[in-house]
């Protein structure tokens, strides 16, 4: 049976649009079609075009005893050498470890390279000397082995060197970018036909809602139903494939396969590429730090600048925008419509929405602002060898979400995320928003819990961020969380016992220098002064200062304290921490504690007991931890003023945690 594309697009339709597909939307209607057998095609090798490469040996390549050649478009499926009209093992010669040593490199320095991005995991068809059944000579046994390549740029190494008299068969299969109506769709399994017919109705009812009718919640549910329909015929086509016949000497299986000619060989290139990219966040203050920052990352020569939020102080006003972004960082915006001097021929500038940008219009001032795609809320792009993913965590300076898709890891933008990160074939992938989701920043820990997305389980290898302004690495079970809120505003201090912080400094502003080669991703914080102070090589977390508040404590008859009573208490202290015994002398009267409002007992303990407090009654209406308190200036520093609810006599002492 051949079911044709006309034959699908037709039974679609009947299903979509069973009074009549518009007439005015027919052209765009086919061409979802064509997207459609795309997409679906080039993750289902089931509905892949099959081909067949014969390599001669002089159309090959030869380095350090290995023979290996371009790889074609599309799923290798078998790779064999064949000697003369025989498909048979090919028997080789391994001479010395060293040359072992040499090709293996070789294969690995291929493999690692950005040009073949998507290789599956590389597997050997030979043995090691020392593990060949044939110890004496050191014969590789098989002789032959395949990588599954995606696209352009792969290479193809059989090990070792092939003879003068094989040659090397390719067997892959290529996606279709241009469906005729008389095409077959399947031509051998009408039962797949159902799971087909679903996935491809699917996406187009999903880019259909998502043009014309423009409701966002129904296009978010016709995409996770396209999702799930394509999941099933994924899933089906490879139960089938694990039952095909395996043998590449199988003449009825190669006997499907078309003809392909390779082209003439070209001479091979090296291909390591080095990326290099800057990030920072709260920046756009038009100041002598933002300044600094921008002339330390210029000095990079960087390949895109992410810039982590807060873009534009204080309100995200179209009035300042330009002097906040355009003056610093013209040259790296592509096309560039700012009023200052700008030499850029590409976009190298990567920004996200930060809540001071979001304060007017939601936002419009910097959609208005930037060129596509980087005006969108939310976007991806790759640079050189690294996926940026662009979210907007979506909350304005009063703390109200205003993203209208949501920030949680269900909304539509971290769909559309999961969505192009788990089918990116990049070496690296990095998530970039505002708010970070986790933080030791004391005016926003711990974080953002909804932005805590799985991130890792997707296939990211790192998350920056902003919004905290200090520098910090933060590893959760080993995965790593960048706060780089050091980019001109004033930086912020850090809780006394930061959680999970591997490094950290709010000592001067900065950037995170990132540098991508085939083989590494490596993270620097480089303060303006040119210090690197973090290189994520050894843990450094940040240790406060000793000494850093005062703690009053001490007897008095009066219900409450001005701030000059509380400093006359009979005991004072310097202190980096809260937690202590505090001792109280002889005599009667209330028992009064006093700390930093920025400090937060846990409790507080006479021996075994809680201690009873003053609450809302008598004044002491505040409450955390279950402790009543009352706010007091001391100096110019808020305190939080605890104290008992009787009057107490006798010497005692108050643990406090």
């Amino acid at each position: 049976m051949s079911y044709t594309f006309s034959e699908l697009k037709t039974d679609c339709n009947a299903i979509l649009w069973p009074e009549g597909t518009p007439e005015n939307l027919t052209t765009a209607i086919n061409a979802f079609y064509q997207e459609a057998m795309v997409d679906i095609a080039r993750y289902v090798p089931c509905l892949q075009e099959r081909n067949e490469s014969v390599y001669e040996q002089c159309s090959t390549y030869f380095r350090c005893g290995t023979t290996w050649l371009d790889a074609p478009k599309g799923y290798i499926t078998k790779v064999y050498v064949t000697q003369g009209d025989n498909c048979q093992p090919v028997v080789y010669h391994q001479t010395t470890p060293s040359e072992i040593n040499c090709w293996s490199r070789r294969l690995i320095e291929i493999v690692d390279s950005p040009a073949n991005e998507g290789l599956s995991e590389l597997k050997l068809g030979f043995k090691y000397p020392e593990q060949s059944t044939d110890s004496t000579s050191g014969r590789a046994l098989t002789g032959l082995w395949a990588l599954d390549t995606r696209g352009n740029g792969g290479r193809i190494i059989i090990a070792p060197w092939i003879q003068s008299d094989e040659s090397v068969v390719v067997e892959w299969s290529g996606v279709n970018h241009s469906w005729g109506d008389d095409d077959p769709v399947l031509e051998d399994d009408d039962s797949m036909l159902p799971l087909v017919r679903k996935a491809v109705r699917m996406y187009v009812r999903h880019q259909y809602e998502d043009a014309y009718v423009c409701d966002k919640v129904q296009t978010f549910a016709c995409k996770q139903a396209y999702d799930d329909a394509f999941g099933e015929l994924v899933h089906e086509c490879r139960e089938r494939t694990r039952q095909r016949q395996a043998d590449p000497c199988y003449n009825e299986t190669r006997s499907l396969y078309k003809t392909y000619v390779a082209p003439e060989a070209a001479a091979p290139t090296t291909n390591e590429t080095t990326t290099v990219l800057a990030a920072f966040g709260d920046y756009g203050v038009d100041d002598a730090n933002e300044l600094a920052v921008a002339n330390l990352v210029k000095g990079w020569t960087p390949d895109g600048i992410l810039a982590l939020g807060d873009n534009n102080y204080e309100t995200g006003s179209a009035s300042t925008i330009d002097e906040n972004v355009g003056q610093y960082f013209a040259d790296y915006i592509y096309p560039y419509l700012g009023s200052y001097d700008s030499t850029a021929t590409e976009n190298k500038f990567w920004p996200v929405l930060g809540n001071h940008d979001l304060d007017t219009d939601d936002g419009g001032p910097y959609t208005d602002y930037f060129p596509a795609p980087i005006n969108q809320r939310f976007y991806d792009v790759v640079i050189g060898n690294v996926h940026v993913f662009a979210i907007n965590s979506g909350i304005n300076t009063a703390g109200a979400l205003v993203e209208s898709t949501g920030n949680s890891s269900t909304s539509i933008q971290a769909e559309y995320i999961r969505d192009k990160m788990i089918r990116s074939t990049a070496k690296w992938k990095l998530v970039i928003l505002h708010h970070p989701p986790y933080t030791n920043g004391s005016s926003y820990t711990p974080g953002i819990s909804a932005l805590r997305w799985p991130f890792e389980t997707w296939g990211a290898d790192a998350v920056l961020s902003g919004h905290s302004h200090v520098y910090e690495r933060i590893e959760k079970s080993g995965f790593p969380y960048y706060v780089v809120g050091t980019g001109g505003r004033t930086l912020d201090s850090f809780i006394a016992s930061p959680v999970d912080q591997k490094a950290g400094s709010v000592a001067a502003h900065g950037a995170l220098k990132i540098t991508a080669t085939c083989t590494s991703l490596d993270f620097e914080f480089i303060n303006v002064e040119g210090t690197v102070v973090d290189d994520g090589s050894e843990d450094s977390p940040y240790v406060p200062p000793a000494d850093t508040f005062t703690l009053y404590w001490g007897r008095s008859t009066n219900t409450t304290l001005t701030g000059a009573q509380i400093q006359a208490l009979s005991n004072s202290a310097s202190a980096s921490i809260i937690a202590r015994t505090n001792s109280y002398a002889a005599g009667t009267g209330y028992l009064y504690f006093a700390c930093p409002d920025s400090e937060d007992p846990a409790t507080m303990m006479v021996g075994a007991f809680a201690l009873a407090l003053a609450g809302s009654g008598e004044g002491y209406a505040s409450t955390s931890n279950g402790l009543t308190y009352t706010t007091v200036t001391v100096g110019s520093t808020l305190y939080r003023l605890y104290r008992t609810y009787n009057t107490l006599a006798g010497a005692t002492s108050i643990v406090i945690t």
